[in-house]
């Protein structure tokens, strides 16, 4: 897909174009996602179905080590699952494009990396003061802390999801091994960040309340046929496995299917911003957002 034009595509156009694009290439969807089921199956046997074989203080011997495991497994794969997704869209959909999560090929572990550093940006800047604060006010019973420094905490909180969304756009060029700093991936980013979040949000939001509702209907329908739930009985192995299925599968596939969809919408931007402002990356006098 070109975009040999100065206007920015609009944020309807580009969910519209996104959602074809990834419709229209189920079968590399499927393809992509195959090296990972095995992975994202057995991470979340581990971290939902495993629990119920242990009892006692032994859950937190064994169980916590493996939901620190897996909490750094998923968003790997997720990793994984977006670079062979931004090849797809700026290359075209082809078999090779694939990434295999057991052996990353060279400039791929670049890409992982790059995926990790932009998803820590906001945990750094804003996540970690914010704890800071909520401690000293917790320590020093000075509840007013937290209250003083609400303001100035949520300011850096939006500052640091807008710098990373930002940092997003470093993501497309090391998925095909073009040489991009993280100032140049500012530049190109320029104008763009709102773009990107009107283009990717809607869809995002209504994609996840579809799925919880249908959560809601299925969960009426088991109590209508077995009744409430008893809050002093926790599931069994096989109403665990049930859920798993039913809640924890349909989760994760919708993640994949957001996560194509939203890279789709990234590498569009990307490709237009080089397209129609090839200049803009030796621009080092403008860094306005």
């Amino acid at each position: 897909m070109s975009f040999q034009t100065p206007e920015k595509p609009t944020a309807k156009a580009l969910a519209k174009g996104a959602r074809a694009f990834v419709k229209d290439n189920l079968y590399y969807f499927k393809l992509y996602i195959k090296p990972l089921i095995v992975p994202i199956i057995v991470s979340g046997v581990m971290t939902d179905i495993f629990p119920a074989f242990i009892k006692g203080q032994m859950i937190q011997f064994i169980y916590m080590p493996i939901l620190i495991f897996c909490a750094l497994l998923q968003p790997y794969l997720t990793a994984c699952f977006a670079l062979s997704w931004h090849r797809a869209v700026l290359l075209g959909p082809k078999p090779e494009h694939a990434v295999s999560p057991f052996k990353l090929k060279p400039g791929e572990a670049g890409f992982i990396l790059a995926f990790f550093v932009v998803g820590l940006i906001p945990l750094i800047i804003s996540g970690v003061p914010m704890a800071l604060t909520m401690g000293a006010a917790f320590v020093l019973h000075r509840p007013a802390i937290a209250g003083i420094a609400a303001l100035p905490l949520m300011v850096l909180m939006i500052y640091s999801f807008i710098l990373s969304m930002r940092m997003l756009f470093i993501l497309p060029a090391k998925s095909v091994n073009a040489s991009m700093t993280w100032r140049e991936a500012r530049q190109v980013s320029r104008g763009l960040v709102w773009k990107l979040f009107a283009s990717a949000f809607f869809w995002n939001l209504l994609c996840v309340l579809a799925l919880y509702a249908c959560f809601a209907v299925i969960g009426v329908a088991a109590v209508v046929i077995y009744g409430m739930p008893n809050p002093s009985h926790p599931f069994n192995l096989s109403e665990t496995i049930l859920m798993f299925v039913l809640v924890k599968l349909p989760i994760i596939a919708l993640g994949m299917y957001l996560t194509a969809f939203n890279v789709t919408i990234l590498s569009r931007l990307y490709q237009w911003s080089l397209q129609n402002r090839p200049l803009v990356v030796a621009d080092n006098k403008d860094n306005r957002s």
